[in-house]
């Protein structure tokens, strides 16, 4: 009579662990370890969030040889800025299946992109609404059901960590959520401001990535022979701050500014790595 196989031993005829070979190889020191940048940067149009995105140009790579950064436009056409930038390309993402479309290609293609670029979270949502309908049988132009909303979900959270988990530095951009006093003063704010998108997916979005930035204007008039010139500044705030969500990864020793002007993604690295401002000092 035969016997009878274990539990384990039948977990094992479909399940098989990774060779202790290969956990060894897995193992590497925490410290100086950088990996790759994941990012969301969220801020009212025309503050800079595309051509801070567009800096991924300058990081290093995650996988070798590659050097190029992908735009996935999700019905913002806001590429003009960087339309002069070497390695730098787009394609239109019109529907959920096209952003799918895209994480399968990838993950799966030889494709030499170091860096992909979702422009914005906030474009993506509508059309994961869009979809969630189609799978519950509404149209497009009717409320969300219960049963939407659950699509919704399932489809959303799980294919941005998807893309996050890429081999290659991912950047989110997205319109900020809207407050009551949706105006410059920051004391008249009496909410937390972020990414446009529902709770839910807000939640996954801002506890998954290394850095969470809100691009911004400032300007400033100087009198200069009798005339008044105004002065633009482009910048993202990083630092702890009551009404807006930020965050950088990194260790509490580590100085984090409140604000950086003229924002890249070299200088986040700098952040992260604790050498912000070290070559200035070192000037001085």
């Amino acid at each position: 009579m035969a016997r009878r196989k274990t539990e384990e031993e039948n977990e094992g005829s479909f399940r098989k662990a990774t060779p202790i070979s290969k956990v060894k190889e897995k193992i590497v020191p925490v410290e100086g370890l950088l990996g790759k940048l994941t990012v969301l940067a969220y801020g009212k149009s025309g503050t800079g969030k595309t051509t801070f995105a567009s800096s991924a140009l300058d990081l290093k790579p995650v996988m070798p040889k590659a050097k190029k950064v992908l735009f996935l436009d999700i019905s913002e056409e806001g590429t003009d800025s960087i339309y002069n930038l070497p390695d730098t390309f787009v394609i239109p993402i019109e529907t959920w299946d096209d952003f799918e479309g895209v994480h399968n290609y990838l993950k799966k293609e030889h494709h030499g992109y170091k860096a992909v670029v979702i422009d914005t979270v906030t474009q993506l949502q509508r059309l994961a609404m869009e979809e969630a309908k189609r799978r519950a049988n509404l149209d497009v132009e009717a409320a969300m059901s219960q049963r939407a909303w659950g699509f919704l979900s399932s489809m959303t959270q799980p294919k941005l960590i998807d893309y996050r988990d890429l081999p290659m530095h991912v950047i989110f951009t997205a319109q900020p959520r809207r407050t009551e006093n949706d105006d410059d003063d920051e004391d008249e704010l009496n909410q937390d401001v972020g990414p446009a998108v529902i709770p839910s997916i807000a939640t996954t979005l801002n506890a998954m990535v290394k850095v969470i930035g809100q691009t911004y204007i400032t300007q400033k008039e100087k009198r200069v022979k009798g005339k008044i010139k105004i002065s633009t500044t482009y910048r993202l705030r990083l630092g702890p701050h009551q009404n807006y969500i930020t965050k950088v990864r990194c260790p509490k020793s580590f100085f984090v500014p409140s604000s950086i002007p003229d924002p890249n993604l070299k200088t986040i690295v700098d952040i992260i790595r604790g050498n912000y401002g070290k070559a200035k000092q070192q000037k001085s």
